[in-house]
């Protein structure tokens, strides 16, 4: 059955539902009109720590809950057991964030959901986390491009913070011997055995763990390893000869 509780004359949302989660289906809006309306009609009892909250229980069904508060952190929701005297705070769910810090009794959950990065050209660059936004790019593959990337050549973005973070289709060929990279510019292509990380310019050895490269140029420089070895053999070698001469010269003057 459907209830609406009333008080003082005031009419409070109509929270009911038919779902296995029984009565509430739904928590309004923190500090709203709703909101204060059942927090009054709860009627907890501030003065002894209990406090008005309206989030999701341990079982994934809104409640009210008459509890103890708690400090939750970004990236973290109230979480409701009907059968304990203080809140709990839980990490948000995978397709939600949350960037601020807050007490459980002024929260029902994670506010923001993340970017689905499901528009035209768009591919998932970051999943993001628990306190932040999933952040998306363009599918170079299949000509996208970033909005705007001639100028300020960035490989991903997040809707949460730009407004030109969506994908454009570009019909430009890279020259012969160049291919398009993840910024969507056009590189020499890596020689054999070299490939270049999503984020790096650079051609990196496949099979080495050492910091040589290959520039887009083509060029190789040497490894760190090797200069360091040879101003170390550099250093060393003009020393022992200096101290081999004065040995010698120490062993004529005693046999004369």
């Amino acid at each position: 059955s459907r209830i609406t509780e009333t008080v003082i004359g005031v009419k409070c949302p109509n929270v009911s539902s038919g779902s296995s989660c029984g009565v509430f289906k739904d928590c309004p809006h923190p500090n709203s009109g709703d909101w204060n309306c059942l927090k009054r009609t709860k009627n907890c009892n501030e003065n002894n720590g209990l406090y008005y909250h309206c989030a999701k229980d341990v079982n994934g069904c809104y409640v009210q809950h008459c509890a103890k508060r708690v400090y939750c952190n970004s990236g973290e929701q109230p979480v409701l057991d009907v059968n304990d005297d203080t809140a709990k705070c839980q990490t948000c769910p995978a397709e939600e964030y949350q960037r601020r810090r807050f007490w459980s009794n002024e929260q029902r959950e994670c506010d923001y959901a993340k970017t689905k990065c499901d528009g035209e050209g768009e591919i998932e660059c970051h999943p993001g986390t628990p306190t932040e936004d999933r952040t998306c790019r363009c599918d170079i593959f299949k000509k996208y491009a970033l909005q705007g990337y001639v100028y300020n050549k960035r490989t991903c973005c997040s809707k949460d913070y730009d407004q030109e973070c969506y994908c454009v289709s570009f019909k430009d060929q890279c020259p012969s011997g160049t291919v398009r990279h993840y910024n969507y510019l056009c590189l020499a292509e890596c020689p054999q055995g070299f490939y270049r990380q999503m984020d790096a310019e650079d051609c990196i050895a496949e099979n080495s763990s050492s910091q040589t490269y290959v520039t887009p140029t083509g060029q190789t420089p040497h490894q760190d390893s090797q200069v360091h070895t040879g101003i170390i053999i550099g250093a060393i070698v003009p020393t022992v000869l200096v101290v081999l001469l004065a040995v010698f010269k120490l062993v004529s003057l005693r046999l004369h």
